[in-house]
């Protein structure tokens, strides 16, 4: 955010007042950096009232911006346009009183612009259609690694998680009504995938762990029902683990509701159940322009630009990897039969 300033005329170091706190906030996306389209918006409260309003920008000297009101407050709102694209280090006064910056919590909301330090970024190309997941992300149980997919359809999923059956069914459909090759149904009896609450690093909102048919006892058997063969790129099971912390404090710091961040990231770890991996940008920065995909891999910036269902370039991927449906078998079939594949 670039301004545009007057001298003001006294010396910093002279001047007289009672401390504020000013905050910095991207009002188009809260939370998210800025980019070029934002309005940005920098608040001051709690200083000297009627007092005078400076900054120094990138080591300037200090202008005037305004006064303060009554109640020594005091905000001022820009649009960011291309000319003000670039780093900045800002310092506020009031009366030449140094305010505190009041910034978003840097474990859950790293992306949102701060104080005294930020960047105004030009729009960024989205991320491309994110990739399958490499063998090495998955545990095959000693078996060769290869990347695998579910043979059979539909996939059963079962839910423990205490945010809910309704947050887990949101994200379910999400991926049902994207997609219809391998449809995602609810089974308590065999579970396919299971999603539950669990410890993971701090920072660290959810996590797929990914089994290949190596973990199965019907490995290198054919599928009763489809005949299918259980080898090492076949699926056999995933592990959804939400951190329920990490959720709980995202919520709190972002002022929303807990089962809304838990539906997305869910949403997210059900790509990684279907063999997506992350979409990358060349540059990650946290804006919205670049996040092209649900599989983008930072929680804050999809969830806030709204990128909380498969777009197109999942479908793309999705049907990269799936480019026609498993064969279909019953939740009560044995699909193990000790027919070993040639």
């Amino acid at each position: 955010m670039r301004l545009s300033f007057f001298c003001v005329c006294f010396t910093l170091s002279a001047a007289f007042g009672q401390t504020g706190s000013v905050a910095l906030r991207n009002v188009s996306v809260p939370f998210t950096s800025l980019e070029v389209g934002n309005i940005v918006e920098v608040t001051i409260t709690g200083a000297t009232p009627f007092g005078t309003v400076t900054v120094v920008q990138n080591g300037q000297p200090p202008y005037v911006f305004g006064t303060t009101n009554a109640f020594g407050d005091w905000s001022v709102q820009a649009t960011e346009s291309q000319e003000y694209v670039g780093s900045y280090h800002q310092v506020w006064y009031v009366n030449g009183v140094q305010l505190t910056p009041t910034n978003p919590d840097p474990t859950y909301l790293p992306d949102a612009p701060r104080l005294p330090s930020f960047t105004v970024y030009s729009n960024a190309l989205s991320s491309g259609s994110p990739p399958v997941i490499p063998p090495s992300d998955f545990n095959s149980c000693g078996q060769p690694q290869a990347t695998a997919y579910w043979r059979w359809r539909p996939v059963g999923y079962y839910s423990t998680t205490s945010f809910g059956s309704s947050t887990v069914t949101t994200a379910i459909g999400r991926w049902n009504s994207a997609q219809s090759k391998v449809p995602l149904q609810s089974d308590s009896t065999i579970s396919d995938i299971w999603v539950y609450d669990g410890s993971l690093p701090a920072g660290t909102f959810g996590g797929a762990a990914l089994y290949t048919q190596g973990c199965s006892p019907c490995y290198g058997e054919r599928i009763g029902c489809n005949g299918a063969c259980m080898n090492s790129s076949a699926m056999y099971y995933v592990d959804i683990i939400l951190n329920t912390a990490a959720i709980n404090a995202f919520g709190t710091a972002a002022s929303v509701s807990p089962q809304d961040v838990a539906a997305y990231v869910i949403t997210h770890e059900l790509g990684h159940a279907l063999q997506l991996g992350h979409s990358q940008p060349l540059i990650r920065r946290g804006i919205c322009s670049e996040v092209g995909s649900v599989m983008y891999e930072s929680v804050s910036p999809a969830f806030f630009c709204g990128v909380d269902s498969p777009t197109n370039k999942d479908k793309t991927a999705f049907n990269s990897a799936y480019p026609s449906s498993p064969g279909h078998c019953a939740f009560n079939e044995r699909y193990c039969y000790g027919d070993m594949c040639p």
